[in-house]
């Protein structure tokens, strides 16, 4: 079984509006923004690559794995390039295909849901509040996924022992 994608949109996840102070954010500068971002979010995230492989999908695109990458401690992630004016998820759909995926974006639209509730491979979307970003919560809600995609599906003669 192929192992599902994790989708990780930048803006309002990794780099919040208002960073909780007790999280070590810092600040940096990227091509003329203020971003602020945190290595307990790296640490998460490298955590999460147990269960699942790992994918900017972010409108930084190409600039992701270039400014955040080597601040997280995340290198070598593949970038999905968005080609459509109809926002991210043709071009997501189009990325996952049919493996199972996780998405953690602050904007999940209602097209995103339906998409997500209507796929046969497992999927789930994380909304973090934009103002915070992803907490522990998060972070847990994703193992568990992962977790639980990792383990085989438990058959009646399991059951029965």
């Amino acid at each position: 079984m192929r192992r599902p994608y994790l989708l990780i949109d930048v803006d309002g996840v990794l780099n919040p509006i208002n960073p909780p102070p007790d999280m070590g954010f810092e600040t940096y500068r990227f091509r003329g923004h203020e971003v602020a971002l945190t290595s307990l979010h790296g640490k998460w995230l490298r955590d999460l690559g147990r269960w699942f492989d790992l994918v900017w999908c972010t409108t930084w695109e190409q600039q992701a794995p270039r400014h955040f990458g080597p601040v997280l401690g995340l290198f070598d992630l593949p970038v999905i390039r968005f080609g459509s004016a109809y926002g991210k998820l043709p071009d997501v759909i189009e990325f996952v295909g049919d493996r199972p995926c996780a998405w953690i974006d602050d904007r999940i639209k209602q097209d995103d849901r339906e998409w997500a509730e209507a796929r046969e491979p497992a999927t789930l979307l994380v909304e973090p509040d934009p103002m915070v970003g992803m907490t522990e919560l998060h972070h847990a809600e994703l193992g568990l996924f992962g977790q639980q995609l990792d383990r085989p599906p438990e058959t009646e003669s399991q059951l029965d022992l």
